[in-house]
């Protein structure tokens, strides 16, 4: 009885409403073992975006790219028969990669959706997992104990339920906690393998839920191929094709069409029908074949190229209140802090130094240009990252200086995290939470 009022309660607090179901069926197995079914009720109306590409994965509606081999996977069922090649008994299954290795997905990404009623607050919590802000894939989690560190930091789509037509699957999960019958080894693999065996979707909201929707990535074909240039004056070889702006184009390589690796991602920020990348330096040989297909990306938000331009205004809500920066477009502007309570007195102030930060790690993407590396450049799209310094202490967290990184999930609001200065002693202090923008 403990049980289910605690699962209620969970459900009250943190889910959507209860009218407003679909659901998602894993049929998992231990080896050639069947453990049964455990059914996640997905939460599609707080995070569509998360539960669309979900839903379109695992139904094979959405297209993805084979990271074993780089080719496009068209109609076919993306989670049957991968395993969750993640265990940590006191913290998190995960699964979700064609690799089996936790670092491949479907060959694009997405952006994190957050929600302040939910929380990795117990066993149960369903959450994409990522390496950073806005690369979300295909790779999931599900909690085996609180993990409120996660918080804000992973986006949460689902929770594992108990009901009438799968009564055991939080029992299910329960068992993963158990290191005896699932024991674990290099980088927390499970020595028998744990396998989604396939993934039903079903739910008195599903059909009105469109999966297509919700501005996710396109994968597709490149229309026209690509195609092999080859300057005899400069001795030098080429890929070509026709380029569109802000599409990425993952380039695998192989020496014998068996074995393939990814060269990198080619992010496009022009359209060009002659578009070309220089391959002489990554030729592993005498003899190399490249694949690749087209991500479309033109549905992300565009960061502002400048978010300090002169009279920008850009509205923070840490805890205790309401942070708001206008900027003077030449280093400097004023800062305030309105409390919550309605009673302290606003705090204002100067800024004594502020700078748009563009590092390998938080790269500015200009409205033009290619952009080539390991892993896709399209996740810096909507991020901007700031630095800004102020004359006094500000808020009942005294901050003295902040570096958030921005991330625009529309073109006037988002949600920021990064580090920060304060003359504080409290040690629970967090700097994450929703902006908003406002335009000069």
């Amino acid at each position: 009885m403990c049980k289910l009022l605690s699962y209620l309660i969970l459900t009250l607090l943190a889910g959507p409403k209860l009218n407003a179901q679909i659901y998602a069926d894993v049929a998992v197995s231990q080896g050639d073992t069947s453990l049964g079914t455990f059914r996640i009720l997905l939460y599609h109306e707080i995070a569509p975006k998360a539960v669309a590409n979900f839903i379109g994965l695992a139904n094979g509606e959405r297209n993805w790219i084979d990271p074993n081999t780089g080719s496009l996977k068209t109609g076919v069922r993306y989670y049957d028969d991968l395993i969750f090649h993640r265990l940590i008994h006191n913290f998190v299954i995960q699964g979700g990669d064609p690799l089996g290795t936790g670092a491949g997905g479907p060959g694009y990404i997405f952006q994190d959706e957050f929600e302040d009623t939910l929380s990795h607050s117990g066993s149960y919590v369903v959450s994409m997992a990522n390496s950073g802000a806005n690369t979300n894939g295909s790779q999931f989690f599900i909690t085996l104990e609180a993990a409120t560190f996660l918080d804000k930091k992973h986006t949460i789509f689902g929770l594992v339920i108990d009901d009438a037509t799968y009564p055991n699957s939080t029992t299910l999960i329960d068992g993963f906690k158990n290191s005896t019958n699932f024991p674990t080894g290099l980088s927390d693999a499970p020595l028998t393998s744990i396998n989604i065996d396939t993934i039903t979707i079903s739910g008195p909201s599903l059909a009105a839920f469109d999966s297509n929707a919700h501005d996710l990535p396109v994968v597709g074909p490149v229309p026209d191929g690509i195609r092999i240039s080859h300057n005899n004056s400069a001795e030098t070889f080429a890929l070509a094709w026709a380029a569109n702006a802000k599409f990425d184009y993952p380039l695998y390589r192989s020496t014998d069409l068996t074995s393939w690796s990814l060269a990198g991602n080619v992010l496009t920020m022009d359209t060009s029908n002659t578009f070309e990348v220089d391959i002489t330096a990554i030729a592993t040989g005498d003899k190399t074949f490249y694949q690749t297909a087209q991500v479309d990306y033109s549905n992300v938000i565009d960061a502002p190229q400048d978010v300090l331009a002169n009279g920008t205004i850009l509205e923070f809500e840490p805890d205790g209140g309401t942070l708001r920066l206008t900027f003077n477009g030449a280093g400097g502007g004023t800062w305030e802090f309105i409390y919550n309570d309605s009673i302290t007195p606003t705090e204002s102030g100067n800024i004594t130094s502020v700078s748009q930060t563009n590092t390998n790690s938080i790269p500015t993407i200009p409205t033009t240009g290619t952009f080539i590396s390991g892993q896709t450049f399209a996740r810096f799209l909507s991020i901007r990252q700031i630095t800004v310094f102020f004359d006094n202490d500000a808020g009942p967290d005294q901050l003295t200086a902040i570096q958030p990184i921005l991330s625009f999930h529309t073109t006037t609001t988002g949600w920021f995290d990064g580090p920060f200065n304060t003359n504080s002693t409290s040690g629970n202090i967090t700097f994450i939470g929703p902006f908003s923008y406002t335009a000069p």
